[in-house]
């Protein structure tokens, strides 16, 4: 059935699912960053015959770094959007719940 702009239908379950779910895609961001930031860094004494080239790639790690954190804020802040969601909407349900209780 069709939303008719007076009744709004939310699956809480669902919303849990999804906010676990960013979360987890999150946490996988924050451990790609530490991870980039431990493999891709190259110490310059290192680089050899590649020392023309070195200027360029060592903005590589810092340019992955920051991409993965902005990922990992986006994550997080859909995360909490939705768990703040899903937390009115439950306490919207008790509400009502509890108004009709002890009704016969």
């Amino acid at each position: 059935m069709a939303p008719d702009g007076q009744r709004l239908v939310v699956d809480l379950q669902k919303m849990l699912v999804a906010q676990q779910k960013w979360q987890d895609a999150g946490i996988k961001l924050l451990n790609a960053s530490v991870k980039a930031q431990n493999t891709v860094n190259v110490d310059p004494n290192q680089v050899g015959l590649f020392h023309e080239f070195f200027g360029t790639y060592k903005l590589v790690p810092q340019y992955a770094y920051d991409r993965l954190s902005e990922g990992l804020k986006a994550c997080g802040a859909i995360s909490a959007t939705l768990k703040s969601g899903h937390d009115a909407y439950q306490q919207q349900d008790d509400a009502n719940r509890d108004s009709f209780t002890g009704l016969n």
